[in-house]
């Protein structure tokens, strides 16, 4: 195989370029060309041309992985995952949960085809399509991740539950319009949504039933006060799961239109100003590398 390894030193608020020499040890063995980005968007645009490659291994955070999901060719390249963000969602569930951990997977050749979301949205720059390994959300989770990716992201792994608390404080309800699994609309008043294809949500164990595999993602439609929604965040962070504000559940595709423009969260990354989306599972799209365990 034919190696490129995609590299983002400013991920993990610039910790990771610390690694870089380890990983261009680990990866000795796959004679790969090494490239490092210089900002946002470079990764998709590198996954774009690198089109004479087998395989792409990626340093980064969800957000790098998410630029070269989208500029990668997902039905011929494998993916390779080298966690070096904060919360590295697709990694966790995959047994990656360290740099070692992700070059193992590699020389192991633990292989495994996973579902993607396809989500169509409109802005007012017009209609948009992304492809995203793990999460898409809205309201009070899409604030909680823009804070923590922000102001608080100097705190580490802790950017996340800091965020999270400091965010319920500032919840407000949103209008909304979904069907789901192509049913007939419903109009709700929400705090947050959030679809997820992974079992974690940043480093929150949210979904602990989810699967990359079911051809479906696991929901969540939130309308909780500051005490019900911290109280959910710490039993989730306890891994507890004794309080519940509201049950998720699982669909395939969601058609989605916002009273007012609402933040978009994909995969840590924030789209501002959206209005309407579509969301349908691909089932079995991206072929990638796990760490010892079974994803059935």
């Amino acid at each position: 195989m034919k190696w490129l390894a995609i590299v983002n030193p400013f991920s993990g608020g610039g910790r990771s370029s610390s690694h870089i020499s380890q990983i261009l040890r680990g990866l000795r063995r796959l004679h790969p060309e090494f490239v490092a980005t210089k900002g946002p968007g470079h990764a998709e645009q590198l996954a774009r041309g690198a089109s004479d490659y087998d395989g792409l291994a990626v340093m980064g955070g969800d957000g790098t992985v998410l630029e070269v999901l989208n500029g990668m060719d997902c039905q011929r390249q494998r993916l390779a995952i080298i966690p070096a963000g904060t919360g590295n969602s697709l990694a966790r569930d995959l047994g990656l949960l360290s740099i070692t951990d992700g070059v193992d997977a590699i020389e192991e050749e633990q292989l495994v085809h996973i579902d993607l979301m396809s989500v169509t949205f409109q802005n007012k720059d017009g209609m948009r399509e992304r492809l995203s390994a793990s999460t898409f959300a809205l309201g009070y989770p899409a604030a909680a991740t823009k804070t923590a990716n922000g102001h608080l992201k100097g705190l580490g792994k802790f950017c996340y539950p800091a965020a999270a608390a400091v965010e319920a404080l500032f919840q407000k309800k949103f209008q909304a319009r979904l069907a789901y699994d192509r049913g007939v609309p419903e109009s709700k008043s929400l705090t947050g949504l959030i679809l997820s294809n992974t079992r974690y949500v940043g480093n929150f164990l949210a979904f602990p039933k989810a699967s990359l595999q079911d051809g479906s993602f696991d929901v969540v439609e939130l309308n909780a006060d500051f005490w019900r929604q911290n109280f959910h965040n710490l039993a989730v962070l306890a891994k507890r799961y004794s309080y519940l504000p509201t049950l998720p559940k699982s669909a395939a595709s969601l058609l989605l239109r916002l009273e007012s423009p609402q933040d978009l969260m994909i995969d840590g990354e924030i789209y501002p100003g959206i209005v309407y989306a579509e969301i349908r599972v691909s089932p079995k799209k991206l072929t990638c590398y796990q760490k010892g365990r079974s994803l059935s």
